[in-house]
C-alpha cells in the first residue's frame, strides 16, 4: 500500500523491547506507517516535521515525562489521538490519563485485541476530526473567496460612484434629487445650486428643504413638477420659468424609484 494511504503512527518510548513488541503488533495491519522516539523530546521534533494520527506515549521515561510529553502535544495538535502506554504499577489510576487529554491508555504487557480496539476507535475519531477540519477549511476559502469578490466589487462601485458624483456634480445643466417623501434634498450640483443666490459647499445642502434655498417663484414650480411626478409616476412635460428679462428656466422632472449612488 502507498504510504500516503497509510495511518502514520509513532511510539515514544525508551524501552527498546516495548518498541520491538508493538511495532510487531502493529505490523500485522498492515496499513500502518510507525516510527519510533526514545524520548519525549525527539517525540516532539518528529511531531513538528511530519503529521501523525496516532501517538503511542510511556508513562515513565528519562527526561520529559509522559504526562509532559501530552501536554504538549495537545498545546501544539489537540487532534492528535495519544494512547498511553503504562506498565508503572505505582500510578494510583491510569484513567486519570485521559483527564490529562489522552484518548485511552493500554497496561503492559498489551493485549492484542485492547489494543486493536484502542487503535480502531482512536483513528476513526482522527478520521471524523479531519474530514470536519476539511469542511471548516472549505468554508473559510469559500468566505475569503466571496469577501475578496465584495471587495472588489465595492472599489469598482466607488470608483463608478465618485465618476458619477464628479460628471453630475459639474454638468453644464442644473440637477436637483429630492426625497420623495419629505422632499429634503438628496442631491444637487453646481448649476442648480447658482439657483439657490448661495455659496457654500455642495455636502451643506444634503438634508434641507428646498424650499428653505430656492426663490419663492422656483418653488411653485418646483412644487407642481412634484405633484405631477406623485400623481403620474412619469417625466413631467418641459416647463419654462422666465427668471428675468434675459433669463428663461427650461425644468423637466423625473420620478426615481430608488436612488443608490449617493
Amino acid at each position: 500500500m502507498n504510504n500516503l494511504l497509510k495511518n502514520k503512527i509513532l511510539i515514544v518510548d525508551d524501552d527498546d523491547t516495548c518498541v520491538f513488541l508493538l511495532k510487531n503488533i502493529l505490523k500485522g495491519f498492515k496499513f500502518f506507517d510507525v516510527d519510533s522516539a526514545s524520548s519525549g523530546e525527539i517525540a516532539l521534533e518528529m511531531l513538528k516535521m511530519k503529521e501523525y494520527d496516532l501517538v503511542f506515549l510511556d508513562y515513565k521515561m528519562p527526561g520529559m515525562s509522559g504526562l509532559e510529553v501530552l501536554k504538549e502535544i495537545q498545546k501544539n495538535d489537540s487532534s492528535i489521538p495519544v494512547i498511553m502506554v503504562t506498565g508503572f504499577s505505582n500510578f494510583k489510576n491510569p484513567a486519570d490519563f485521559i483527564n490529562y487529554g489522552a484518548f485511552d491508555y493500554i497496561p503492559k504487557p498489551f493485549d492484542e485485541v485492547k489494543l486493536s480496539m484502542a487503535i480502531t476507535k482512536a483513528l476513526k475519531m482522527k478520521k471524523w476530526f479531519n474530514q470536519k477540519k476539511d469542511q471548516i477549511d472549505s468554508l473559510k476559502s469559500e468566505l475569503e473567496k466571496h469577501r475578496k469578490e465584495l471587495v472588489f466589487q465595492y472599489e469598482v462601485l466607488s470608483q463608478e460612484q465618485t465618476r458619477t458624483e464628479g460628471i453630475l456634480k459639474n454638468a453644464g445643466f442644473g440637477i436637483l434629487v429630492l426625497d420623495g417623501e419629505t422632499e429634503e434634498i438628496k442631491l444637487i450640483n453646481n448649476e442648480a445650486q447658482k439657483f439657490s443666490g448661495l455659496h457654500r459647499k455642495i455636502e451643506t445642502f444634503f438634508g434641507i428643504h428646498y424650499a428653505e434655498i430656492f426663490p419663492d417663484i422656483l418653488v411653485r414650480q418646483i412644487k407642481l413638477i412634484i405633484a405631477y411626478v406623485k400623481i403620474n409616476n412619469e417625466i413631467t412635460p418641459e416647463h419654462e420659468l422666465k427668471i428675468d428679462d434675459n433669463s428663461v428656466l427650461r425644468i423637466i422632472g423625473y420620478p426615481v424609484k430608488k436612488m443608490t449612488l449617493f
